[in-house]
């Protein structure tokens, strides 16, 4: 009997080990069921909010596309009206050189054909009388002097740099020219630049 009853504890031991290692590999099996649908759902959440963020992320450039595409536009504009407005600025340069010529009585500039001297016919110019004795400060505006070629330096003066004064000086053959009237102290160098 005392066999008995060690076989019967043995037996109900095994039973006891056998119940108890089944439960466990059965929960996890069912963990490993939940985590796997646990990832899934995690996947598809992180899919659809990878997809939102996509389709924001493809409003953006799209956004982006049209602001930059204006501001080109914009762009193209403005250069055109500066276009403009140089052309304009030079018409109107080239009338008021030829009207204060005009007035001082030396010969007429052509006039480009948009400026409002093309406009109107100009008033034919009379020539001005060449001087009979050499320049003095009294002479006039337009008279020049040639230079004395014997000088060291030969320096001419003008009241203002108007192109047709400054060509008849460096014609008449002065080293520099020193004209005023700018309003503004700019100072030109040989090249052409303003300071």
């Amino acid at each position: 009997m005392a066999r008995q009853h060690i076989v019967c504890v043995l037996a109900l031991v095994a039973a006891l080990v056998a119940a108890t290692s089944a439960t466990p590999a059965q929960a996890q099996r069912l963990s490993l069921a939940e985590r796997v649908t646990l990832l899934e759902n995690q996947a598809n959440a992180e899919n659809r909010s990878a997809g939102q963020a996509n389709l924001e992320a493809q409003n953006r450039i799209t956004q982006l596309q049209a602001e930059v595409s204006g501001l080109r536009n914009q762009i193209e504009t403005l250069t055109h009206e500066i276009e403009q407005l140089k052309q304009r600025n030079r018409d109107q340069y080239v009338d008021l050189d030829s009207r204060l010529q005009r007035l001082e009585g030396g010969a007429p500039v052509a006039a480009t054909p948009n400026s409002p001297a093309a406009a109107t016919p100009a008033a034919p110019a009379e020539a001005a009388p060449a001087p009979a004795t050499p320049a003095t400060a009294d002479s006039g505006p337009d008279t020049s002097v040639p230079a004395d070629p014997a000088a060291d330096v030969r320096l001419a003066v003008a009241h203002a740099p108007y192109l047709r004064v400054l060509d008849q000086f460096a014609a008449d053959g002065h080293d520099a020219i020193l004209a005023g009237h700018t309003h503004g102290g700019q100072v030109c160098l040989p090249t052409g630049r303003a300071l």
